[in-house]
């Protein structure tokens, strides 16, 4: 069983799995607010936790692993995985088929966003 835990992570700098990805919260950075709506902001963010959540797959059970995933969105929406990191090649492409299939909206900053997200499988 594959378990996701919320919410997204900002990565600012460089992109690695953030030891924030466990935050109760979904926190936009400032640069990101300050060239959009912070409710426009979270609402995107929002969007594309339960758009991960939703897309899930429940039935496969590669094994137990953490696995992070560091991805960017383009300002036109593209998205791209920038980064996988623990598990096995397995996991990793169970998260890529994950990202493929989402389809994101353009960023409410007009942006490029780099982000992180922790997976667990048990």
């Amino acid at each position: 069983m594959l378990i996701y835990k919320f919410p997204l992570t900002v990565v600012l700098v460089a992109l690695f799995v953030s030891p924030f990805a466990h935050a109760q919260y979904l926190a936009p950075t400032p640069e990101a607010s300050m060239n959009a709506d912070l409710g426009a902001m979270r609402g995107f963010y929002n969007w594309l936790a339960l758009e991960l959540r939703r897309r899930l797959p429940q039935s496969q059970s590669p094994g137990e692993a953490r696995v992070g995933v560091a991805f960017k969105i383009a300002p036109s929406g593209r998205m791209r995985i920038v980064r996988i990191t623990g598990g096995t090649e397995v996991h990793a492409e169970i998260l890529r088929r994950l990202f493929a299939s989402i389809r994101p909206p353009r960023p409410p900053n007009g942006r490029e966003l780099y982000l992180a997200q922790d997976f667990y499988f048990h």
